[in-house]
């Protein structure tokens, strides 16, 4: 293997050999195997290799890298702008996919993407990305035009002469738990691997409720951008009796507990047993919350995610909130009963009926104890 030294040293200096070079992606547990060639060395760090291989048609670059959270590997064009931000880093223009196809190596799916750009010249750009443990593997080669044969080649060598660790399978089921019941989550989302877990950074919001380290967290992985994450904890919080007529006073109790300031009403999801509110929508990077009154409090969903996928993560957080196995209905004190009736549905049959009751107890009394008051009196 080449003796390990900091990328900066390589770049200004570079190696070349005639061998077959490998190189340790330290931060991917990843070692690459290159064919023998006259390879120069331009970059080198646990995360990129950048090498360059000198050929009669033209200097060949080869860049491997990658990139964190693994993202299943299922569309050859999902990691388009990926390849086409690295052209730009090298000064090129692209001109577009010219082929874009699926297949396995070493059992592997691997998605191969070719497309073509300007540096001024004209050139190939072989690209392939798989998956690694709680990431994903890249490698792009750059060849000249009319040299398409040998930047295939290479592409696919690297590939089936990398070694890759065995990531253990993941036996975590698809549920997230908090205080009074679980959380079944939408498809396309699971828990963090071991390996992920460091990487999740999740931006600041103004959202208020428990530490984030205390809330149970899921993930749906995107190509060439972070993930949407579903945070899911639990909240001591009472708000008295929930169904359809008490919605306008539960929502506004919601609100304050979350936000802390005006916000608009929440849509209501109606549950198998119970109801859900959402609030907010994911514009600006702003999350959307999903609150579950049940019977040891408030579950408390809060998801982050790309703006531009915010229909299909509000259709995910309702999935995760009408999935949701909730240990009863919320409690509600002798108190918020009689406030129930006597504010929120005061016309009602059972309110009406309840006046009545007390108002004929209250007259019956009232004249008992003027009947009594007045045989008192009589001679």
């Amino acid at each position: 293997m080449v003796a390990r030294m900091p990328w900066f040293f390589l770049a200004a200096g570079g190696l070349a050999s005639a061998a077959s070079p490998t190189f340790r992606l330290d931060d991917f547990e990843v070692t690459l195997a290159l064919p023998e060639g006259k390879w120069r060395l331009r970059r080198w760090s646990g995360r990129e290799v950048v090498v360059d291989l000198s050929q009669a048609q033209g200097t060949v670059r080869l860049v491997a890298w990658g990139t964190p959270i693994q993202v299943p590997i299922d569309d050859p064009l999902a990691w388009q702008s990926l390849y086409e931000t690295h052209v730009a880093e090298w000064g090129g223009h692209s001109e577009g996919v010219t082929a874009a196809r699926m297949v396995r190596i070493a059992s592997r799916p691997v998605a191969f993407t070719d497309l073509t750009f300007r540096d001024p010249a004209e050139r190939a750009l072989h690209a392939a990305s798989l998956a690694v443990p709680g990431a994903n593997l890249h490698v792009a080669v750059a060849v000249p035009k009319g040299a398409t044969e040998l930047g295939d080649t290479l592409r696919r060598s690297v590939i089936e002469g990398a070694t890759i660790a065995t990531s253990p399978p993941d036996r975590h089921p698809p549920v997230l738990d908090t205080v009074g019941g679980t959380i079944r989550l939408p498809p396309g989302w699971r828990r963090p691997l071991d390996q992920e877990r460091m990487q999740l950074v999740a931006p600041r919001t103004t959202l208020q409720g428990p530490p984030r380290e205390t809330c149970d967290v899921a993930l749906r992985p995107y190509a060439g951008v972070a993930p949407a994450l579903l945070f899911v904890c639990h909240r001591d919080l009472w708000v008295g009796v929930v169904d359809q007529h008490s919605v306008p006073w539960v929502d506004e109790t919601l609100r304050q507990a979350v936000f802390g300031a005006d916000h608009e009403p929440a849509t209501v999801v109606e549950l198998d047993e119970g109801l859900g509110f959402r609030f907010g929508t994911l514009q600006a990077g702003t999350p959307i919350a999903g609150l579950l009154p049940q019977a040891n409090g408030v579950t408390q969903l809060e998801l982050i995610g790309p703006a531009d996928r915010q229909a299909a993560l509000i259709d995910d957080l309702d999935t995760a909130m009408r999935g949701a196995t909730l240990a009863g209905p919320h409690p509600a004190s002798l108190f918020e009963w009689v406030w129930y009736w006597l504010r929120v549905r005061p016309t009602s049959l059972p309110t009406l009926l309840g006046l009545g009751l007390c108002l004929a107890f209250v007259g019956g009394l009232a004249r008992a104890i003027v009947t009594r008051r007045n045989a008192e009196v009589s001679p």
